[in-house]
């Protein structure tokens, strides 16, 4: 209810579980426009006998993003659900231990501090981020496409300690006149393409708040990242980090 407080087009929100009280407690009584799953499923008892479809995890395609031709056409990649299965805690382990505690170490963030997403949610970049931070519980501020002076105004507003990013937008933040007070922003992870050594120098120089800049590498093919640098040590620059992801035979599985 907080959460739609703001919302005033949300007229029912249907809950799936409560939480509130442990298992085989008695019903909760739930606040007003909030309606029990189950209590849809006992007016309408037919959703209980849908016809479950029988899915190979490793072969159906859960998604079909388009690759985003850098090095050609842009051509549809068929990810399963394996694959997608596999990625999102892959990385969200990998964020979580190797990256978010040592951003600050004066002051940890956590899941509870803002990320701001502006990629675009058909790419890989932006859907795997996206789903990324919802596995990990991430406090995600969206925007509906990039605007430069847009993403300052909500980086100063919601606080923003942490965002993806690509080079065009890292080379406006490095060059363009910023109005906003953006001195929460504290670590910046870029994907898409190479960023120079002098260029995030300089822009690290611009915005002294901005501890920490780090790259990675991958592709649509991968499911989004198969290399990021963990902030447990040093790392030069311009690395993309060391593998996120083993390579394994699919005939031996070693």
């Amino acid at each position: 209810m907080e959460a739609a407080k703001n919302c005033p087009k949300i007229k029912k929100i249907i809950c799936l579980k409560s939480g509130l009280l442990p298992e085989g407690s008695p019903d909760v009584i739930l606040p007003r426009k909030i309606i029990d799953f189950k209590t849809i499923k006992h007016l309408q008892p037919e959703l209980s006998q849908w016809n479950q479809v029988e899915i190979n995890s490793e072969r159906d395609i859960f998604l079909l993003p388009y690759s985003s031709g850098t090095t050609g056409p842009p051509k549809g990649v068929m990810i399963t659900h394996k694959n997608w299965n596999t990625m999102v805690p892959n990385f969200s382990s990998f964020f979580t231990h190797e990256v978010l505690p040592y951003i600050n170490k004066e002051n940890v963030t956590t899941t509870d501090d803002p990320q701001l997403l502006f990629l675009p949610f058909y790419h890989i970049f932006g859907v795997g981020a996206l789903m990324c931070n919802l596995f990990m519980g991430i406090t995600t501020v969206t925007m509906p496409k990039y605007d430069f002076e847009m993403m300052c105004k909500t980086i100063q507003n919601y606080k923003v300690r942490m965002m993806f990013m690509v080079p065009p937008v890292f080379i406006h933040l490095k060059n363009n006149v910023i109005n906003y007070d953006i001195s929460s922003l504290e670590m910046i992870f870029l994907g898409a393409a190479p960023v120079s050594k002098e260029a995030m120098i300089a822009c690290q120089k611009r915005l002294p708040h901005l501890k920490k800049v780090m790259q990675g590498y991958g592709m649509t093919e991968v499911v989004m990242a198969s290399h990021a640098n963990t902030l447990k040590e040093n790392f030069p620059y311009d690395s993309i980090g060391r593998p996120i992801l083993f390579v394994v035979d699919c005939r031996t599985r070693k």
